[in-house]
């Protein structure tokens, strides 16, 4: 068993006063809570950083694709086609912001 150290941390009231319910809830004690806890939030640290890294390349292919598509629009033998997907895409934005679905 690996020995364990002692970590004294100072937080306000409420915070102990949640730490200790859900302490309780799972049946463990404070200390055991907290401890697994941090090691929870330790150990996903490098499932963040890949997902962010993920993220940023999806983002600048978006980027890339949305730049495209709107170049290709412009160069469009119709000349109200970028304005009418325009429209489409500002009402599609407004029902997914109502909660609408497709």
């Amino acid at each position: 068993m690996a020995r364990k150290f002692s970590l004294q941390a100072y937080v306000p009231a409420h915070v102990s006063d949640w730490v200790t319910a859900e302490a309780a809830r799972c049946q463990t004690s404070r200390s055991e809570w907290v401890g697994s806890m941090l090691t929870d939030l330790y150990g996903g640290q490098e499932l963040r950083t890949a997902s962010q890294k993920q993220m940023d390349l999806m983002a600048r292919r978006l980027v890339w694709l949305s730049v495209a598509v709107d170049g290709l629009l412009a160069g469009s033998r119709d000349p109200d086609l970028r304005e009418q997907v325009h429209a489409a895409y500002h009402r599609k934005l407004k029902r997914m912001a109502l909660g609408e679905s497709e």
